[in-house]
């Protein structure tokens, strides 16, 4: 569930251990792996196709039952998903929070915020803010 970059290269993996997967994203087709860069999700959308994963964007989850996943498409009939297993890649969020509470735990200690703690994001962004903090210590 979900067609991000983390959904995408879930169900690519999934799909090379010989797993049958299928994408359900709420979102329209523009946001499948929008958060790669551009040379990445062009070849993650040509894998996509090439492994004829099926990809159903403007469709809602509504439930997560014993036999798959239950959905609402854009005609706004229900649909059936059967699935064995169900992957959520929905999407994530900054626990600036818990950073506060770590931050507390040692006073007068500099903490640099990096990554998704920071903002979620790809790995380029992590990999960049920490050799940022590292060269400013």
């Amino acid at each position: 569930l979900g067609a991000g970059l983390t959904g995408v290269e879930t169900a690519l993996h999934l799909t090379q251990l010989g797993k049958k997967v299928t994408i359900i994203e709420m979102l329209g087709p523009e946001t499948v792996a929008k958060e790669a860069l551009f040379l990445n999700r062009n070849y993650l959308l040509t894998q996509l196709a090439e492994l004829k994963i099926p990809v159903f964007t403007n469709t809602k989850i509504e439930a997560i039952t014993d036999t798959g996943v239950h959905a609402i498409g854009k005609d706004f009939r229900g649909k059936d998903f059967p699935a064995d297993s169900v992957v959520l890649a929905a999407g994530m969020k900054a626990r600036k929070d818990k950073v506060d509470e770590l931050r507390r735990l040692i006073p007068e200690t500099e903490v640099a915020v990096i990554g998704d703690c920071y903002k979620p994001r790809n790995i380029f962004y992590a990999t960049q803010e920490g050799f940022n903090s590292v060269i400013e210590i």
